[in-house]
């Protein structure tokens, strides 16, 4: 009996040590954490993938409920991590769980607790000074499976992101992987700057059954004076999807609007882009694209068919892109193109060479009216091209055929050398050539400009002669006309001026 009453004493003494032990575990963990700080501290640093751990302010609260830590610093893969408060919520009961499965059966299920307790962050920020760049987040909550930043600040060389309202909802993590896939995923807005290009979208939805992402609504701002001089695209509805099993992205578009001083608008009913990363190659589809502009025709694109290709030669990569099957409505007559073009950069968004290998445009009639090749190299701002065209007419002028050589040094001012034979439509019999030099100076839009021409020399077997041309600022109205209907060869050196 007396063996009974002292097992039943060391029993009571030992349940009493650990509720003592727990209490003070539990209830005291601010006091007991910064005795054992230091201890703590070299512990965390010794392990290979974290250095320079510090707590540099104070330790607060319990584990019993809400533990917090001010001031945390650590190194980790060249990037210094800064945390100035952290807050670890739990409970009494998972606490004391937790331990009492440790301490009865050795089964450790700290993990589980430590992923099924709220986590917040309060001015997180890492940077990484090998890749110049820093990330930085006000405030985020990590609570079970559930991720949420209000901010998300990221910059990258010249690349600045704003992101707000993020939350995240994480899958189980798959046995022996303690990291878990996005399950789902919104976010009100995101901001980029890229130098002095600015790119808005809303509304962006992302579920990982079908590898989507949805954005309501896109919206990119960019200066007026640019390379490529578009100010604003807006997209009404964009979607992303990624088919891991055949390694493929495709993107659908919706109803956007590209807004240029260089036209009155450019919308666009859908377009659908497919990319195979397998082979770097992709394909697009846009269905219709309506290019409106008042001082010229309207144009109207069907049926835009293109393939891609992406190589990677060092540091510069070249997208080739060739044309299956495309149509152009220019006031209601229809033609249709081909082309290919390369277009090399080492930063998609900061473009490099342009060269066209050839573009070819046909009539209904399969009648190849254009040639086209060239290249424009945007760094150096310049253009070079070389037209050809057959049975094609312009400006009231219809020649068999003709060669012309557009020029530029500044993607401003175009100076456009012409050859012209067997012309027709200006007086009843054609002239053997036409020939002259025009410029073109573009004041920030295609609708601003100024023509200035030399004359234009006519070379015929009956005269040579020389129309006058004079300044134009309005294409619509200048007509080319001449006076007399008929050539007499009396006068061969003296061609009326063109009024």
């Amino acid at each position: 009996m007396n063996y009974i009453n002292r097992i039943s004493k060391y029993l009571f003494l030992l349940f009493a040590s650990i509720l003592i032990l727990c209490y003070s575990l539990l209830f005291h963990t601010d006091k007991i954490l910064s005795y054992f700080s230091r201890d703590i501290i070299d512990k965390v640093n010794s392990f290979h993938y974290i250095h320079d751990f510090n707590i540099n302010g104070s330790i607060e609260g319990s584990l019993a409920s809400s533990l917090k830590i001010n001031n945390l610093s650590f190194s980790t893969n060249n990037k210094e991590v800064n945390i100035k408060e952290y807050s670890f919520d739990t409970s009494f009961s998972s606490i004391f769980s937790a331990l009492g499965s440790y301490s009865l059966a050795g089964i450790n299920t700290f993990t589980n607790l430590f992923k099924n307790s709220n986590h917040s962050f309060s001015q997180l920020s890492v940077e990484d000074k090998n890749l110049n760049a820093f990330l930085a987040v006000p405030d985020m909550i990590i609570s079970k499976n559930h991720l949420c930043l209000d901010t998300l600040f990221v910059s990258y060389e010249d690349y600045v992101l704003f992101g707000y309202n993020i939350n995240s909802i994480f899958l189980e993590p798959e046995k022996g992987n303690y990291y878990s896939k996005p399950k789902n995923s919104k976010v009100d807005s995101l901001e980029i700057f890229i130098d002095d290009k600015q790119i808005e979208a809303k509304n962006i939805f992302y579920e990982e059954s079908n590898n989507s992402i949805l954005f309501g609504n896109l919206i990119a701002n960019f200066i007026p004076i640019e390379k490529i001089n578009i100010e604003k695209i807006q997209l009404d509805s964009l979607l992303i999807k990624i088919n891991n099993t055949y390694e493929s992205l495709e993107l659908v578009v919706q109803n956007s609007v590209l807004a240029s001083s260089y036209f009155d608008s450019l919308s666009i009913d859908s377009i659908y882009i497919n990319i195979d990363r397998k082979d770097s190659t992709g394909y697009l589809d846009v269905s219709s694209i309506n290019f409106a502009n008042s001082s010229s025709s309207n144009i109207l694109l069907n049926d835009i068919k293109l393939e891609g290709d992406l190589r990677k030669n060092n540091e510069l990569y070249t997208f080739k892109i060739k044309s299956i099957d495309n149509k152009l409505y220019i006031n209601d007559i229809k033609y249709y193109f081909k082309f290919k073009i390369d277009y090399s950069f080492q930063d998609f968004f900061k473009s490099d060479k342009v060269e066209i290998l050839f573009f070819d445009g046909y009539s209904y009639s399969d009648n190849n009216f254009l040639n086209l090749k060239g290249d424009i190299d945007l760094n150096e701002k310049s253009l070079s091209l070389d037209v050809n065209t057959s049975n094609f007419s312009y400006f009231g002028v219809s020649p068999k055929t003709s060669k012309i050589e557009v020029n530029s040094y500044d993607l401003i001012t175009y100076i456009i050398d012409y050859k012209m034979y067997k012309v027709g439509g200006l007086v009843k019999k054609r002239f053997d050539k036409l020939s002259g030099q025009s410029t073109i100076t573009f004041e920030n839009s295609l609708n601003n400009y100024t023509i200035l021409s030399t004359p234009i020399f006519i070379t015929d077997k009956s005269y040579d002669g020389a129309i006058d041309i004079p300044i134009i600022d309005d294409v619509n109205d200048f007509k080319f006309s001449v006076k007399s209907s008929f050539v007499n060869i009396l006068k061969k050196n003296k061609l009326e001026t063109v009024d």
